[in-house]
């Protein structure tokens, strides 16, 4: 495997205690197969938001994620047959440590996490969060606050385990280790990291043997993941320093890893040297903030082992921009002569008209949609 230190790929990248996870099961239907809906990057805002961010459709787009978000929900509660699960991966919120660590704060006045945990409440389906670099704010306010807040807000830990109908997934967080811990020498938020008792977690998991999925908000390209986060000496089970070892030494067992944080759709050759050897496929997602059409949904199959994104074709790569697809009991029809600027969740014709000319609105003049 090509390591992350010795890349350098044209696409950008977007600047950014232990638990005990708990395990999910149900009873299994009739049918063999069942569906999730994997999305990234809703960052919800809050009507406190100081505009802005980089020029065009960065900051656009924070203005509208809430938006996309909720427009998403109620488009995955009217899938036929409807998912099993969702999850998001990373930077739910954006923003949001306006009352600092005043846990009372965030749970009687509006924040940012606050609008984005209205949103997940109407799905209808669970939705298990992989936390970002944008849902923390080190060192302002530490990370056990924020944990203190996932719980509050979210009912979920800072990272965990599902496991559901032959297939488990691990949704990791990339926020646990020395490179985003102050205190540390290696102390560099640019990078993810996750820390040595999380990698022995994944890798008591990964070593029961259930195919498994990690999930987690940092993307692999440019530096983005540390690599050897961990000394040779202090190695899980002796070899397991960074995640590209965790994925290496449990190849068997490793699915695919998904990933957010770079906000565009990534072509799969831009990733296959992460693949290696082993073949475990890592894959970027587009972000819900830029297009409410910006997930994919898998389709896994219990009594065989399998599984396949049945609408892989709506991602325009290196972009933000996703074709619009159907779904029913066969699978997905991807709409290849749409325009895929086309903004469902808005209503518009075209994202970049609608754009031309925009202008953030005044301080505090935003609001959070409204949520029937």
């Amino acid at each position: 495997m090509v390591r992350p230190a010795l890349l350098a790929l044209s696409l950008a990248a977007c600047g950014g205690g232990a638990t005990t996870p708990s395990d999910t099961d149900t009873d299994a239907p009739a049918s063999t197969t069942w569906r999730a809906v994997l999305m990234a990057d809703t960052h919800v805002i809050a009507s406190y938001y100081t505009c802005c961010e980089s020029p065009g459709l960065d900051t656009i787009s924070i203005y509208r994620g809430a938006d996309r978000f909720l427009w998403l929900a109620r488009q995955v509660n009217a899938l036929t047959p409807r998912p099993a699960m969702g999850f998001v991966l990373g930077d739910v919120f954006h923003a949001n440590y306006h009352y600092g660590d005043d846990l009372e704060a965030y749970k009687t006045q509006e924040s940012a996490a606050g609008n984005a945990a209205a949103i997940v409440r109407q799905f209808d389906i669970p939705i298990h969060l992989a936390w970002g670099n944008h849902d923390y704010e080190v060192p302002e306010v530490s990370a056990e606050f924020s944990h203190t807040l996932f719980r509050e807000l979210f009912a979920q830990e800072p990272y965990q385990a599902i496991t559901h109908r032959g297939f488990r997934f691990l949704v990791m967080n990339s926020q646990l280790g020395a490179t985003w811990d102050p205190s540390d020498p290696a102390y560099a938020r640019g990078t993810g990291s996750f820390g040595k008792t999380q990698l022995q977690w994944a890798s008591d998991q990964l070593a029961e043997g259930i195919p498994t999925f990690l999930m987690f908000h940092h993307h692999p390209l440019a530096g983005s993941l540390a690599v050897d986060e961990l000394s040779a000496a202090d190695a899980v089970g002796g070899t397991v320093r960074d995640i590209y070892d965790l994925v290496d030494a449990h190849a068997d067992t490793v699915q695919a890893v998904f990933a957010g944080h770079l906000h565009r759709w990534t072509p799969p050759e831009a990733l296959d040297q992460f693949t290696g050897n082993e073949g475990v496929p890592w894959m970027i997602l587009g972000a819900v903030r830029y297009d409410g059409d910006s997930f994919w949904m898998l389709e896994l199959d219990e009594a065989r082992g399998t599984w396949e994104i049945i609408d892989s074709t709506k991602a325009v790569y290196a972009t933000t921009e996703t074709y619009p697809a159907t779904y029913d009991a066969a699978g997905a029809t991807v709409d290849l002569t749409a325009n895929p600027a086309f903004d469902p969740a808005l209503a518009t014709i075209d994202r970049e008209e609608l754009n031309n000319g925009w202008q953030p609105p005044a301080d505090g003049t935003w609001q959070p949609p409204a949520i029937e």
